[in-house]
């Protein structure tokens, strides 16, 4: 067989796994969704589907940007031979991203605990809980790209699916219909994913490896990698704002069963 034919082939298959993560992703929402829906009067889906926002703005502002660099540094350090460089430094800014996002959700939560109630405060809580898993698996799944193991990558991203809305329902029905509990399904259907994704990036030697490289290089390096995630905070702002804006809209106008319905 020819290189060419053998490339072509290749990149067949990855399409076809690809395609096939997209389809399971898909089938799981219908499902999943289906069963939420029947499971949940409005209000509580519409108190799972403000949680969903919350953590998706998080994953926007400080794991969307570094899974970017994820993609792009993995190339460049490669080809420079500082993988283990790479894999420190990345595992260093995602363990930052987390310390940020616990020092500034502790006193928000506080303070919706004070201005709306013990209620909201303890859904905001879980819903920042869901954004740290969620966000990981954005990076790894990145990363399994980077790596072309698009067999994996296709595998987590339909269990990743079935898994939270799954358990979503199964706590919903065990427990009670209302927002909480179906994003803790969420938080442990994420979980069991991410071990998944850590095993597998284990085994391309992917880590914290003793370092090889001076430390005035990984400061560089570290530097560079920001620099390039930070327009992608500020693209973030407005991309927040057009998907996210219009059910607080709703809920400051007509409630968590308005945001249900429309949800």
């Amino acid at each position: 067989v020819s290189p060419h034919l053998t490339a072509q082939l290749r990149r067949l298959k990855e399409a076809g796994w690809v395609l096939a993560g997209q389809i399971l992703a898909f089938l799981g929402g219908v499902v999943g969704i289906k069963l939420l829906t029947n499971l949940m009067p409005p209000e509580g889906y519409g108190e799972l589907a403000l949680g969903i926002t919350i953590a998706g703005i998080v994953n926007m502002f400080l794991f969307g940007p570094l899974a970017q660099v994820v993609v792009r540094y993995y190339y460049i350090c490669r080809e420079q031979g500082t993988l283990d460089a790479y894999s420190r430094i990345l595992t260093g800014l995602h363990r930052k991203a987390i310390y940020l996002l616990i020092g500034v959700g502790v006193p928000v939560i506080v303070l919706i605990g004070i201005a709306f109630g013990i209620s909201w405060a303890v859904l905001v809580t879980v819903a920042l809980i869901f954004s740290i898993p969620s966000g990981l698996q954005g990076s790894i799944q990145s990363l399994l790209g980077a790596l072309r193991d698009r067999r994996v990558a296709a595998l987590t991203q339909g269990a990743d699916t079935w898994l939270r809305l799954g358990l979503g329902a199964m706590f919903v029905a065990w427990a009670a219909p209302n927002g909480f509990w179906a994003l803790l399904g969420y938080i442990f259907g994420s979980l069991i994913v991410l071990l998944i994704q850590f095993k597998v990036i284990r085994r391309h030697n992917f880590g914290t490896p003793a370092r090889t490289v001076p430390v005035e290089l990984d400061t560089m390096r570290r530097a560079e990698m920001l620099g390039y995630a930070l327009p992608f905070v500020a693209f973030a702002t407005m991309s927040s704002i057009g998907q996210y804006a219009d059910r607080w809209l709703l809920l400051g106008s007509g409630g968590a069963n308005d945001v249900g319905i429309y949800a």
